[in-house]
């Protein structure tokens, strides 16, 4: 039957929980702002090179089973989990580098990549404060993020259908 949505909140870092209210509920931290400025090293560092970290991401997305979203692929994919790369998000402060969709369930997240040396611009913060995305400072941290948005959408399905 899977995690509880109760268990995974115990599991999930506060500040993916914080960022996500639409499937966590609120939660209260010390100061928000500390959640942005928190980053947690990779074991595999990307030395700067952002590219190669939103590369890294995207191909595990696809071993996943998202698609990529393009007029091409909605033709020949069909298992409802889409991503979207805006790469060139940062001349368009409106959206972060990538947004999950799960089109079985109306469930997205949006998610900023950043290496270790990269920081949040200040409209980039403004979307992760509002809890309208999350940043993710490794890969290690954004397939966590992505683990545990997944088993939270699983969860709220599974007991929206049980009530």
């Amino acid at each position: 039957m899977g995690i509880s949505l109760e268990k995974l909140r115990e599991i999930t870092p506060i500040g993916i929980q914080q960022m996500n209210p639409h499937i966590f509920g609120e939660v209260k931290t010390p100061s928000p702002v500390e959640l942005t400025k928190t980053r947690q090293p990779a074991e595999s560092a990307f030395d700067g090179h952002e590219k190669e970290l939103q590369a890294t991401c995207e191909a595990w997305l696809e071993l996943k089973g998202y698609g990529r979203r393009t007029p091409k692929r909605l033709q020949t994919h069909f298992t409802g989990k889409w991503f979207l790369h805006f790469p060139q998000a940062k001349g368009n402060p409106i959206v972060l580098d990538l947004i999950l969709l799960d089109a079985n369930t109306g469930a997205y997240v949006e998610i900023e990549l950043k290496v270790e040396s990269g920081s949040l611009s200040p409209d980039q913060n403004s979307i992760i404060m509002r809890k309208e995305g999350m940043v993710c400072w490794s890969f290690e941290q954004f397939k966590q993020a992505v683990l545990l948005w997944e088993q939270a959408v699983k969860e709220r399905t599974n007991h929206a259908r049980m009530s």
